[in-house]
């Protein structure tokens, strides 16, 4: 476990169409959307784990978390990697804010176990019908095969 990073998880995630604050992306500048990371994981030619991912998306349901955890780590990693030479990111430290993870607090526990500590939560309090009109207003422009009323349903009750 790598205790010198930083993370930040902001559940839901921001990306359910509300506005992003400028201030939480200024402290956090290394932002991974677990949702992105698995989209993006998917499409990955030669991926072992793309159709599963599909799979899970398409039908609402949780990507296993240690698939989830893993893309994570390696796009956690990635970053400082990148910027091993910027202020702040020296000697293994880097801040991350995790955008719409965990999901389940089994998740929290194995990414803390595994990754880093999570050092801050924001949670966001709405209804689900709050986010499903947001999630459908997305859908109208994402192209998201997930932002329909079927699949939302099936994610709220994951």
């Amino acid at each position: 476990m790598h205790q010198t990073r930083e993370g930040l998880w902001v559940l839901p995630s921001l990306r359910y169409g509300t506005p992003k604050s400028a201030l939480l992306f200024k402290a956090y500048p290394q932002s991974n959307p677990a949702g992105d990371l698995l989209r993006a994981e998917q499409l990955r030619k030669g991926s072992p784990f793309g159709s599963l991912i599909q799979t899970c998306i398409r039908e609402g349901t949780i990507v296993p978390m240690d698939v989830t955890i893993k893309l994570l780590e390696n796009a956690m990693q990635t970053a400082m990697d990148e910027r091993k030479d910027s202020e702040g990111w020296s000697n293994g430290h880097g801040r991350f804010l995790i955008d719409g993870f965990p999901r389940k607090m089994d998740q929290a526990a194995k990414f803390d176990e595994t990754v880093c500590l999570c050092s801050l939560v924001l949670f966001f309090s709405t209804t689900e019908e709050v986010m499903k009109q947001r999630l459908l207003v997305r859908g109208k422009t994402s192209g998201r095969e997930d932002d329909n009323l079927e699949t939302i349903k099936k994610r709220f009750s994951a």
